[in-house]
């Protein structure tokens, strides 16, 4: 599970360059999360797909492996059929730091319907026992190829 959501934040493309980077090092060999995140690291650097800033991605390895709890997402969603537009609401709720992942969400359409095109208007988190704001992990990208 942590795999693939760290393919969601990647990208495929990244992850699977990081894959490869990371069993070519160490194959028939051991290694900790820590030699998986540099892996990851080092690959998505080599794309050309991340600036230097981002390429750090301690912030979901903590996240994800190194502290207890979960993520707890709620939602909702209404549609208006005067402007034919959908709004999707998901919240993530905690009195701890907050979890970062990209989200997709499929709709399915009655047949022989047109294809809808999808736009994502505002993304905000809030942590009621902190009331911290944000779009993205501390220092953390906001994703790049993956759709979140």
């Amino acid at each position: 599970m942590v795999s693939h959501m760290l393919r969601g934040v990647l990208g495929d493309a990244d992850f699977w360059a990081g894959i490869r980077l990371y069993y070519a090092r160490f194959r028939d060999g051991s290694a900790s999360s820590d030699h998986l995140r540099y892996a990851m690291q080092d690959a998505r650097y080599a794309t050309g797909n991340c600036p230097p800033d981002h390429r750090d991605l301690s912030w979901f390895f903590h996240g994800w492996l190194n502290r207890g709890g979960f993520m707890h997402v709620t939602g909702g969603w209404h549609y208006d059929p005067q402007t034919n537009q959908l709004q999707v609401t998901l919240d993530q709720k905690g009195n701890q730091e907050l979890y970062y992942m990209p989200i997709q969400i499929g709709i399915t359409l009655p047949p022989g319907e047109a294809p809808v095109e999808s736009q994502e208007s505002s993304r905000r988190t809030t942590n009621a026992g902190r009331g911290l704001k944000g779009d993205g992990p501390p220092d953390g990208p906001n994703s790049n190829d993956s759709g979140g």
